[in-house]
């Protein structure tokens, strides 16, 4: 019996490696444990690479912060280069680089303030989202004295002045014609008054040109209470561009030239009635919709709305134009305009009542308009008289020196070589009102 029992110890040696892994699978069946193989070092440390790339992942390089950079940088989360007076990374994304008043050194300061005040160029250029509020507001306050505010001021009647100071900025902001408009407005009340500055002069021809750009484009779409708002008040901002030209004379008027362009801004003025009878049912959701009514109240009132005959027109000029008792709007293209004219002519100057004398335009119809293009001695005597009126109340409309003033003395000029003893009698109103002739010369040739 002992020899069987060493006999089988000796033919089954004890194995530990093999007792070990029966134990470890009798607990497998309790645990539910998978004994795999290791693998190798090698394989380890080529998974990291696919793990990463599989997950995007990429680590960001350490850096040094930068503590004294620009707000434009600190805003946006990158690394600024800390340049003066503005960085790298504010040149490449388009806005102007503003550095913190406490971190500005002595040496510095001097060319930042250059650079915030002496032109709006790198204000102009910068629309992006993030900082537009802060640089309209910048553009529009660039000059104590003169700015947007300032020139809506000489602009149509009280009420229409007041929604241009207030909802048209709302609406502005959410429709870049009416943006790139104002901004344009802006500049040009600077350019007229302050000393001639190449980088705003440059930026207000840029601002016109993308507002004139997305304007054509908005004007494909249906009118609708969307876009009412938008399309009004960019239309009435952009008369003004065209009653202010830049360093306008009488020669340059259609009357003394052959260029057939030049008489585009009468041609202009009819867009606004036409919007206006494109949103006509849904003007009264519109923010001008208080201010349109107001200001046609106020016309009832103060112009002659006679739909026959001369009651209420200036004598001479009725005569000279041969209305006669029987004549309507639809009979002589001169009615309407001599009808208004005269009402204004009678009409007190003042403050109170200069914005509602620019509505002169308004009333102007394709025929009369022919006429001015054909150069009609009655259509631009009734236009000269309008004009006289415009510069009387200069001092209250002071956008009238722009082009208004040299129109009327181009006018006087046309017609006094040749003109007889009526036609100069009828011109002396428009001769002195514009200062073509002062009273004492106009009574010697008299």
């Amino acid at each position: 019996m002992a020899s069987d029992n060493s006999s089988n110890v000796c033919s089954n040696p004890p194995d530990d490696g093999q007792t070990s892994k029966e134990n470890a699978r009798k607990w497998q069946t309790v645990f539910r444990v998978r004994l795999n193989p290791q693998p190798a070092p090698a394989q380890t440390r080529n998974l990291a690479p696919e793990k990463r790339k599989s997950s995007g992942f990429r680590p960001r390089r350490s850096h040094r912060k930068s503590k004294a950079g620009c707000l434009v940088c600190k805003r946006r989360k990158v690394k600024c280069d800390e340049a003066r007076p503005g960085c790298h990374n504010c040149a490449n994304y388009g806005v102007a680089c503003n550095y913190p008043a406490a971190l500005t050194p002595p040496s510095a300061s001097k060319d930042i303030t250059t650079v915030t005040t002496s032109g709006p160029s790198r204000a102009m250029f910068s629309m992006s989202l993030d900082n537009l509020a802060a640089k309209i507001e910048e553009t529009l306050r660039m000059h104590s004295d003169s700015d947007y505010y300032n020139t809506v001021e000489s602009i149509s009647t009280p009420a229409i002045r007041k929604v241009m100071r207030t909802e048209a900025i709302r609406v502005a902001f959410s429709n870049p014609h009416l943006m790139h408009t104002i901004i344009g407005v802006s500049l040009l009340h600077l350019n007229r008054i302050l000393p001639p500055c190449k980088a705003r002069e440059f930026a207000e021809a840029h601002h016109w040109q993308k507002a004139i750009q997305s304007y054509r484009t908005a004007l494909c779409y249906k009118v609708s209470p969307a876009n009412v708002d938008a399309l009004l008040t960019t239309c009435m901002l952009m008369l003004v561009n065209c009653m202010c030209p830049q360093n306008f004379r009488p020669c340059d008027s259609w009357v003394l030239s052959s260029n057939p362009s030049a008489m585009n801004w009468i041609c202009l003025q009819n867009g606004l009635p036409y919007l206006l009878e494109l949103s006509g049912p849904i003007l009264h959701l519109s923010i001008w919709g208080p201010a349109f009514k107001a200001a046609d109240q106020a016309h009832e009132i103060l112009l002659n709305n006679c739909e026959r005959g001369r009651e209420g027109m200036h004598p001479r000029l009725a005569d000279f134009c041969e209305i006669h008792d029987s004549t309507t709007a639809e009979t002589s293209p001169y009615f309407k305009p001599l009808q208004v004219a005269s009402s204004m002519l009678e009409l007190e100057k003042s403050a109170t009542t200069s914005g509602y004398f620019s509505s002169f335009l308004g009333h102007l119809d394709q025929r009369y308009i022919a006429l001015l293009r054909a150069k009609d001695a009655r259509a631009l005597i009734i236009l000269a008289h309008w004009m006289g009126i415009m510069c009387l109340i200069s001092h209250w409309e002071p956008w009238v020196e722009g082009r208004l003033r040299a129109e009327c003395i181009a006018i006087c000029i046309y017609f006094t070589p040749s003109a007889d003893t009526e036609l100069l009698e009828l011109l002396k109103f428009p001769s002195i009102a514009s200062g073509f002739t002062d009273a004492g010369d106009t009574a010697t040739q008299g």
